[in-house]
């Protein structure tokens, strides 16, 4: 899609009825199993790492594929040290315009830090995590038999509790 018609689709989005009708023909992805797996022990003893579907990376990383209509399944990792002048943000399905004035919008590092000052957590992990929302047909099943799990293993590696998703 060209990129001045999805940003006036973006746009278009902004207004309250016209999300709603869209939202009623939307069919999202929809597992045939939804796990609940409670804490293991309280939030002041675990870890957490951040994701996000924001589409936020390094600015040294490849952006993520805007040309591909089903969006892009891959993840990028990037230091939760790493500071917000160093990230972009490659994402033409949302917008993105206070994110990119703020991405504390779509990366709450420092409520996160300010929860580990006040020991309500016990760390958080290392790394950051993020992909693109906006993913269907062929990426959708690149995400879940390939990123995701990825993505868990690298979560499982850095010992990570729970995790907390900013959608965009």
């Amino acid at each position: 899609m060209n990129d001045w018609i999805n940003q006036f689709f973006v746009s278009l989005y902004k207004i309250p009825w016209v999300r709603q009708r869209w939202a009623k023909g939307f069919k999202a992805h929809s597992p045939s199993v939804h796990p609940f797996t409670p804490l293991s022990k309280p939030l002041a003893q675990s870890r957490l790492a951040l994701i996000t579907t924001g589409g936020v990376h390094l600015k040294t990383d490849p952006p993520f594929n805007m040309e591909n209509p089903e969006g892009d399944a891959s993840l990028r990792v990037f230091p939760r040290n790493t500071p917000f002048s160093e990230l972009t943000i490659t994402h033409k399905y949302y917008d993105h315009e206070d994110a990119d004035q703020d991405l504390g919008c779509v990366l709450p590092i420092l409520p996160l830090e300010q929860a580990l000052t006040k020991g309500r957590l016990l760390a958080a992990g290392p790394t950051v995590y993020s992909c693109m929302g906006h993913i269907l047909g062929a990426e959708l099943e690149r995400l879940l038999k390939e990123t995701l799990p990825e993505l868990v293993a690298r979560l499982k590696a850095e010992e990570v509790d729970l995790c907390f998703i900013t959608p965009a």
